[in-house]
């Protein structure tokens, strides 16, 4: 689904959704399962070109991770490694308030998001580039926001049945 220059993927293959982002793109992690977001977090953050990489849980879950990718880190050096977790956000949607309703969790995410990616073209990463079209935009989107290929033709999962356009 395609709103706003925003797309919202399901996947039985994360991983692959991974590898195929665009340059720029933003990468929400929020399985079912701690080891299965480690392993997409990890392969989100070695992309190293992500505008935004976060991964629900908490502090202690981030701690974990941390250790985790000590271990399991693609034999980065520690210091490499420690670069790479200044890279993810964890929890998503912590900042100063809170508040665990997921909705407000929701709102403080896409706050985040915004921050990270609105006028990256113009300002950030990809300054210059927009002229040369290294800068994909969706269809009216707003300037500096990125997007992948369009998947609105494709149906709603079964966790997004009957959320219509509000989702």
């Amino acid at each position: 689904m395609v709103c706003g220059g925003v797309e919202a993927r399901l996947s039985v293959l994360a991983e692959a959704e991974i590898v195929a982002a665009p340059p720029g793109s933003a990468f929400v992690v929020m399985t079912h399962d701690h080891g299965q977001d480690f392993l997409l977090a990890r392969q989100a953050l070695l992309r190293g070109d992500g505008a935004y990489v976060g991964m629900i849980g908490s502090k202690s879950k981030r701690a974990a991770f941390a250790g985790w990718m000590k271990r399991h880190g693609a034999g980065r050096s520690r210091e490499e490694t420690k670069k790479l977790l200044g890279g993810l956000t964890c929890p998503i949607g912590g900042g100063k308030l809170r508040d665990k309703r997921p909705q407000v969790i929701a709102a403080l995410v896409a706050a985040e998001i915004l921050v990270h990616t609105v006028g990256r073209c113009e300002t950030g990463a990809g300054a210059g580039r927009e002229k040369a079209g290294e800068c994909r935009r969706s269809a009216g989107a707003e300037p500096g926001l990125e997007a992948g290929p369009d998947m609105a033709e494709l149906p709603p999962g079964p966790d997004m049945q009957g959320m219509g356009e509000e989702f």
